[in-house]
C-alpha cells in the first residue's frame, strides 16, 4: 500500500504519463489551430465553397449556353478533311472560338478558372489577348506520327545531322485527337488558378513583369505543374504529344527551318550563340524571354513550342527509348513509368539556348521537385468523346 502524500512534499510522477499528456495537449492545440485556419477568409473551406459554386456554373456557361455554337463546330469538325470524320461533343469548361485563320484548326477558350474568353480581330481573325485572357486550346487531329530523329540516312524520315543517341530511334506512335494550349501558360493565368504568385515573385515585381506583356510562368516544379493542372482536369503533354504538336506536320530539325541560319525571327532562342558572336545581326533581343504570342506560330497555330521557356513533359526522363520497356502507349504515346526516377523530361529549349538545343527532337532533363526559372507548362486536355447526362441535359463525359 502506497503511503499517503504529506503536505509540502512533491508527489512522484510517471514520466510516460507526462509525455503522453504533453503529446495529447499538442495534438489538441494543432487541431484547434487547424480548425481556425479552415474557416478563415481565404482558407480551405472558402476555397472549396468557391470551387463548388464555379463548378455548378460550368455546365450552363460552357455546354447549355453555347449549345448552338457547339452544334456548328461539331458539324465543321465532322466535315473537315483535317479531322477525318471526328464526332465532337461539347467539352465542359471550354467554349468554341472557331478556327484559326491560318491553320484551320478549331480553337477553344477555357473559361472561369484561367481567365476571360478572348475575342478575334474582325479583320484578321487573330486572337486579341490581354492579361485577363483565358487559356486557349487547339484541337489537334489524331493519327500515326513519327517521333525522334536520326543522323544516319539523309533520305529517311526525320533526318537531323545533329541527332543524339538519346533522341533515337525514330518510331511510330498512334495518337488520338487531343487539345493542347496554343500558348505557354502565363503568369496571370497561373495566379488566377493558384491564388498566388509563382515562387520568388513578390506582388510589386509581378506587376512590373506583367505590365504590357503576357509572360510565361516560370519558377515551377514539375510536381506543382501536375498538381495544379490536375485540379482542372488538365495534364502535361507526353513526349510524343509534345513532339507531334511542335513539329506541326514538318520533317525538318526545327519546325520553321532545316538549318540554324534560317531561324532568327521565327524562334526565340540563340542567346548563347549571340554571346559567342555567331548569330546574324537580325536577331532581336537575344537571350530575353518574351510574351507568349510574340513570335510566329507553327503550322498548328502553336506559339513558342521552341525557345522562350522550356516545357515540362509528363514522363520520367530516360536516355534509352529502345526495346519493349520503351514502347509508347497507343492513344497518348506515354512511355512506361520508371520507378523512383526523380528526373522529368523538358522539351523545346529556352530563350538563351543555342539553336542546336531547340531542335524539335532535342531532349533534356530536370528534377521534378526543383523550381527552374525558365521551365513552364503547356497544358493538355484529353478530348471528351461521349455525352452524359447532367440535370436532365447532355454534357460530355470523359471516357
Amino acid at each position: 500500500r502506497a503511503p499517503a502524500a504529506t503536505a509540502g512534499v512533491a508527489t512522484p510522477t510517471d514520466p510516460d504519463a507526462e509525455r503522453a499528456a504533453r503529446w495529447h495537449r499538442t495534438q489538441l492545440e494543432e487541431l484547434v489551430a487547424g480548425l481556425d485556419a479552415l474557416g478563415k477568409p481565404g482558407g480551405p473551406l472558402e476555397s472549396v465553397r468557391l470551387r463548388r459554386r464555379r463548378a455548378a456554373r460550368v455546365h450552363e456557361r460552357t455546354v447549355a449556353g453555347p449549345r448552338a455554337r457547339w452544334a456548328e463546330v461539331a458539324d465543321a469538325v465532322r466535315t473537315s478533311p483535317l479531322y477525318d470524320g471526328l464526332e465532337l461533343v461539347p467539352q465542359p469548361g471550354l467554349v468554341p472560338l472557331g478556327p484559326d485563320p491560318r491553320s484551320g484548326l478549331q480553337e477553344f477558350a477555357h473559361v472561369d478558372w484561367t481567365g476571360d474568353v478572348p475575342r478575334r480581330d474582325p479583320g484578321t481573325g487573330e486572337l486579341l489577348l490581354d492579361d485577363r485572357s483565358a487559356l486557349v486550346f487547339v484541337l489537334l487531329p489524331g493519327g500515326r506520327t513519327l517521333v525522334g530523329a536520326q543522323a544516319d540516312d539523309p533520305a529517311a524520315p526525320r533526318h537531323d545531322p545533329d541527332a543524339q543517341p538519346h533522341e533515337t530511334p525514330v518510331h511510330e506512335v498512334v495518337l488520338e485527337p487531343f487539345l493542347v494550349s496554343k500558348y505557354e501558360m502565363t503568369l496571370s493565368q497561373w495566379r488566377r488558378l493558384t491564388g498566388r504568385n509563382p515562387r520568388g515573385l513578390p506582388d510589386e515585381r509581378f506587376s512590373r513583369v506583367m505590365r504590357g506583356a503576357l509572360m510565361p510562368v516560370g519558377e515551377l516544379t514539375w510536381d506543382e505543374a501536375v498538381l495544379w493542372l490536375g485540379r482542372l482536369g488538365m495534364t502535361l503533354p507526353t513526349e510524343a504529344r509534345w513532339e507531334y504538336a511542335a513539329r506541326g506536320g514538318t520533317d525538318t530539325p526545327w519546325w520553321s527551318a532545316a538549318a540554324a541560319e534560317e531561324l532568327p525571327g521565327t524562334v526565340n532562342a540563340g542567346g548563347q550563340d549571340a554571346r559567342r558572336g555567331s548569330l546574324p545581326d537580325v536577331v532581336d533581343r537575344p537571350g530575353m524571354p518574351v510574351s507568349v504570342h510574340a513570335f510566329p506560330p507553327n503550322a498548328f497555330g502553336l506559339h513558342h513550342v521552341l525557345g522562350n521557356f522550356s516545357e515540362y513533359c509528363l514522363e520520367a526522363y530516360r536516355t534509352d527509348r529502345r526495346g519493349p520497356a520503351g514502347v509508347p502507349r497507343a492513344g497518348d504515346g506515354r512511355l512506361p513509368e520508371l520507378p523512383r526516377e526523380p528526373l522529368r523530361t523538358v522539351r523545346g529549349g529556352t530563350y538563351s539556348s543555342p539553336f542546336l538545343k531547340v531542335r524539335v527532337a532535342h531532349r533534356a532533363d530536370a528534377p521534378r521537385d526543383e523550381p527552374r526559372r525558365s521551365h513552364t507548362a503547356r497544358p493538355v486536355l484529353p478530348l471528351v468523346r461521349e455525352p452524359c447526362r447532367h440535370d436532365g441535359a447532355e454534357v460530355a463525359r470523359d471516357p
